[in-house]
């Protein structure tokens, strides 16, 4: 996640903002386009640089994570302690 959220700040404002205004409040390309003053194809060309720029930008992120902190690719579980893992306290039937 983190990964994904410093690749996000590296965009470009104009590709940021389409992305946030298509991807995350789901309006439709016209809309946007509306709203920003712009043609809808500069829309759609914004949108797919900044999709382009974020997958590379986000596998750049996580090449310089260190391979401890990444997630087992098998279960999906960050290496750790175990007994520094809280739980919470299951509460008996009466």
């Amino acid at each position: 996640m983190a990964a994904a959220k410093a690749a996000l700040e590296q965009l470009r404002p104009a590709e940021r903002e389409v992305f946030a205004l298509c991807v995350w409040s789901g309006l439709e390309h016209a809309a946007v386009a509306e709203a920003l003053g712009v043609p809808v194809g500069t829309v759609r060309s914004r949108l797919s640089r900044a999709r382009s720029r974020l997958r590379q930008l986000t596998r750049q992120e996580l090449a310089q994570i260190p391979k401890r902190m990444q997630r087992d690719s098998a279960s999906g579980q960050i290496p750790g302690d175990r007994a520094s893992a809280v739980r919470p306290k299951q509460e008996k039937n009466r």
